[in-house]
């Protein structure tokens, strides 16, 4: 087994550059010796050349100044370029402190052929100091230690880099990416590696804001991760339009308020960003906080506030009894914000209290609303709206109003909340919307029903059965877990013309509310 040994190299001074020459004493030493040292210097001097020029070990040596100060980049730039069947980084202020460490490495990966990655034992060194302290044996629990300690298979590489917009938590990030991929570390107890603690290191220099901004990237992104990718889609996407990000987040204001609109942006932002990866099914996008929901300013959120639409975030008015809100606008912004001044046709099932209906118009200044109910209601004349009686279970029905008046750009189906108008609906109007258009599925709640005081709704019979197999949630993750359509209220056609047209499905976990478990569902138009 041939061992690659990674060193991201900044020297500046002296100090550091005697550090680096007891680095490379230490892999000399060592018992093992199918090994090459990839040194990647991003040093503003010559320190680290003049250095290692008097060496006997197989050392490929490449000067990078264009990914200065990035240890990141300078890690996965070297990674790239390594030979060796097992690699290790090793920041050039640490060093092996055991001869027989990368034997012990070789021995364990050839011991256990299904595992990928390991860590290894490490204790701590002040400058300038001879005695080492507090010796870690690493644990999922506790700490895998930096990357000096970590080692792995070159195959990981085809799936797994150094997020190169982290500085502070870059080591978390890449354990975490490996954990997820390859499962659990293979553990080497024994210290093998000392790390270096010095003034010089650069998470020194981290100041308090930027680490908190990074912690809630990192976080941000694992959730993503856990939540809805399998492995092959987590390859190599951790980086993309993340620095943008990380740079608008410097601007944070300190004020707790704003903080958390620029959070909430933030999420936003990366939802969208996942939002139009190359998936072709996502699961459940992460739950996001009541609270923060209910600050979001959003254009749309602030019109559905003021109308009173339960869609919104926050109750604005207080004159009448006030359901809960279901925080259904932040999502439909973002779909919708580039959508705004195109000339759409908008179908909305069910009507309610009419209080979205002036929300849409509002906010759509091109579009044309058309509403459907099984009750009759006569609102406000608009030249841009079309109201009309109609059961959303009635194919018939259905099919002829399609006819006359689609296809439609966006359906929302904010109707009778039931498992078999919910499904039938969208099986009978999904091939009507145009190529690329968008379906959503509003109150999701009454798939976890009964549920405390909910056993009805408007003195509908709940038709939810015991086991919940015929929910409108179980079809969905289903369907996203499988690529198939398989409604037990869908015909054999119409389930596979769902299959065949959706182009991607996502379910949003939102607040809980009174009613329960709170979710809102888009599918995509091929």
């Amino acid at each position: 087994m041939f061992v690659s040994i990674v060193v991201p190299c900044y020297a500046t001074s002296i100090e550091q550059v005697l550090q680096f020459e007891r680095l490379l004493d230490s892999i000399q030493s060592q018992t093992y010796r199918e090994v090459e040292v990839v040194l990647v210097d991003h040093s503003p001097s010559e320190l680290v050349q003049v250095a290692k020029s008097n060496r006997s070990l197989n050392i490929t040596y490449i000067r990078n100044s264009k990914q200065r100060g990035n240890s990141s980049a300078n890690m996965n730039f070297g990674m790239k370029l390594a030979n060796g069947d097992l690699i290790q980084v090793l920041h050039m202020d640490d060093f092996f402190s055991r001869p027989d460490a990368i034997e012990l490495m070789v021995t364990t990966l050839r011991s256990s052929r299904t595992a990928m990655w390991g860590v290894l034992g490490f204790d701590h060194l002040r400058a300038n100091e001879n005695r080492t302290f507090n010796p870690t044996m690493p644990s999922l629990w506790k700490t895998l230690g930096c990357p000096s300690a970590t080692f792995f298979r070159k195959d990981v590489l085809r799936t797994t880099e150094f997020d190169e917009s982290l500085i502070y938590i870059n080591d978390h990030d890449f354990h975490q990416q490996l954990i997820l991929q390859y499962g659990d570390p293979v553990v080497i107890p024994e210290i093998c590696v000392t790390i270096q603690i010095s003034e010089l290191q650069v998470t020194r220099s981290i100041g308090r804001q930027r680490a908190l901004i990074e912690y809630r990237f990192f976080l941000d992104k694992m959730r993503l991760w856990q939540q809805n990718y399998s492995r092959e889609v987590v390859a190599n996407k951790s980086a993309q339009n993340c620095e943008r990000l990380v740079i608008e987040s410097r601007n944070m204001s300190q004020t707790q308020s704003d903080g958390k609109r620029k959070l909430i942006r933030r999420l936003v932002a990366y939802l969208r960003r996942e939002i139009h990866l190359e998936l072709e099914y996502v699961r459940v996008i992460p739950p996001l906080e009541q609270e923060s929901m209910s600050i979001i300013d959003d254009d749309l959120s602030r019109i559905a506030n003021q109308t009173g639409t339960d869609k919104g975030t926050r109750i604005e008015q207080t004159e009448s009894k006030q359901g809960p809100r279901l925080f259904f606008t932040p999502i439909y912004d973002f779909f919708f914000t580039d959508l705004r001044t195109r000339q759409l046709k908008i179908l909305e099932i069910g009507i309610g209290s009419g209080a979205s209906i002036p929300m849409w118009l509002s906010y759509f200044a091109e579009a044309r609303l058309y509403a459907i109910d099984n009750m009759r209601y006569s609102l406000q004349s608009n030249p841009r709206l079309r109201i009309d009686q109609l059961d959303q279970t009635d194919r018939g029905q259905l099919e002829e109003y399609l006819r006359e008046h689609g296809p439609f750009d966006v359906v929302i189906d904010d109707g009778g909340h039931m498992m078999e108008q919910q499904q039938v609906s969208l099986g009978v109007i999904f091939p009507h919307i145009r190529p690329g258009g968008l379906y959503f599925i509003e109150d999701l709640h009454t798939s976890y029903w009964p549920l405390g005081e909910y056993r009805d709704l408007y003195g509908t019979q709940l038709d939810v059965l015991p086991d919940r197999s015929n929910s409108t949630v179980s079809f969905l993750h289903n369907f996203i877990r499988t690529g198939v359509s398989n409604s037990p209220y869908l015909s054999v056609t119409e389930n596979h013309n769902l299959t065949s047209l959706t182009h991607k499905c996502f379910v949003f976990d939102l607040p809980s509310t009174e009613y329960g478990p709170n979710h809102l569902a888009v599918l995509l138009r091929k």
